[in-house]
């Protein structure tokens, strides 16, 4: 590994790097690079190559730091030293392939990695242009400013303009206060719900802020002499959307709960199972702060929100269907469409969600007038659960 030295960096290596390496059954070298000018950075990659040499060392990362991949590449060569290389889209893929004099052409040889910004990893050649509907989004709103791109190359800055702009609008659409706290706070409840023009995907949440939620293989190629994508979009790890750690609790002087955990990745569906009176609604009325815990912290896109008045969690993200309590008076559907308030007033998501949740069960579709039925209680083993 080439890092550059920053207290952020070895962190994020003594914390994650160094696991991986060795659930993978590997040892791994790291040369720490001291960044503060040219100099130090020159006389640190050129020891680092020594090193490496030295050590017969024949894969080389880097972690941290714009371009230091190209820059060590260069000073390698001077050492002697190649090996074959690991990228990501922060080395700048395309700064290689368009540098032909700075990069030596046998480091690109066999040159692997993740890219999750096409503009800055592939040509149009590799990835017709547009691809995906947010950059068809963003290329309409300046076509209609009289504004158009004849490469992704050349619209990788603007997307990122266009990101900001659409993630601004989006966040702030059902505010009844627009506050920079307000705005905050619901632009990390979008989760990865929106996604941008100039990586794959999108991801808000407190632990961190992504313009991409998933990579794809990168790859150089020899046929083109650039490089290439290789499979589909993958997933990055990301935070819990829900979290519940060390939840106890109940009623009055009786304990129900004792030091529950539970987390609820994105994308997934998590059943709370077990005989009549285990907790599983207890948990439920918690998780929704119908019932405040005595101990515990519930997070929702990593904002504690063990606080949080219920009335204020569905513009959070979440609702709730406990048990038998639907509104007797209303229709089955209008039921459901009191549960898709976390879509806020807009009427076409709201009826997409009701829609979604009618099909799950085909055969019993309800009429548009048709009331909701008590059912005897404890008939089911699995609780409903919030929604987030």
């Amino acid at each position: 590994m080439v890092a550059a030295d920053t207290p952020a960096n070895r962190a994020v290596y003594a914390k994650s790097v160094t696991p991986a390496l060795a659930a993978a059954g590997v040892t791994g070298t790291v040369n720490w690079i001291d960044t503060t000018d040219l100099g130090t950075l020159n006389t640190g990659l050129s020891q680092a190559a020594v090193n490496f040499r030295g050590k017969k060392i024949d894969r080389v990362f880097f972690f941290g730091g714009a371009r230091i991949a190209p820059f060590f590449m260069t000073s390698a060569v001077a050492q002697n030293f190649t090996a074959r290389y690991g990228i990501s889209t922060f080395d700048s893929p395309s700064f290689m392939v368009a540098n032909p004099d700075t990069i030596p052409p046998a480091a690109l040889k066999g040159m692997v990695g993740v890219g999750f910004a096409p503009g800055y990893d592939v040509p149009d050649s590799q990835l017709p242009f547009p691809s995906t509907a947010a950059e068809k989004n963003c290329l309409g709103i300046y076509s209609a400013a009289g504004i158009t791109f004849k490469a992704r190359e050349n619209a990788r800055v603007a997307f990122t303009y266009c990101d900001a702009a659409l993630l601004l609008q989006t966040a702030a659409k059902d505010l009844p206060d627009l506050t920079a706290d307000a705005w905050g706070r619901a632009a990390q409840a979008l989760g990865t719900s929106f996604a941008t023009a100039t990586g794959f995907g999108g991801s808000l949440q407190a632990g961190g802020n992504a313009a991409a939620s998933g990579y794809r293989v990168l790859k150089f190629s020899d046929a083109c002499s650039c490089f290439t994508y290789s499979g589909e979009v993958t997933p990055l790890a990301s935070e819990p959307v829900l979290e519940v750690a060390g939840l106890s609790g109940g009623y009055g002087t009786i304990q129900v709960l004792f030091g529950i955990d539970l987390t609820v990745g994105p994308g997934e569906t998590v059943a709370l199972c077990g005989p009549n009176g285990v907790g599983k609604s207890t948990l439920v009325r918690m998780i929704a702060g119908l019932t405040r815990p005595s101990t515990g912290r519930i997070t929702l896109h990593g904002n504690d929100i063990t606080a949080v008045p219920a009335a204020r969690r569905p513009r959070l993200g979440m609702s709730t269907v406990i048990g038998q309590q639907a509104f007797g008076t209303l229709s089955v559907r209008d039921n459901l469409r009191m549960h898709a308030y976390p879509n806020g007033r807009d009427e076409e998501k709201a009826h997409t969600a009701v829609d979604g949740a009618l099909a799950v069960f085909p055969g019993s579709r309800p009429g548009p007038t048709s009331r909701p039925r008590p059912s005897p209680a404890g008939n089911g083993r699995c609780s409903s659960s919030p929604r987030p």
